[in-house]
């Protein structure tokens, strides 16, 4: 894995740790997760 790939891995675990701080559902996780990754994908 390159350094790259490697920091967004560490930034969805810490987006993934705010929402479920937050006290997110399941569903509402797995939407906003989505979501996170279009931008990603957009950028």
């Amino acid at each position: 894995m390159n350094k790259r790939s490697k920091r967004y891995t560490d930034e969805f675990k810490m987006l993934i740790l705010e929402l479920l701080e937050e006290g997110k559902t399941k569903k509402s996780l797995g939407n906003e997760y989505g979501i996170i990754i279009v931008e990603y994908t957009v950028k």
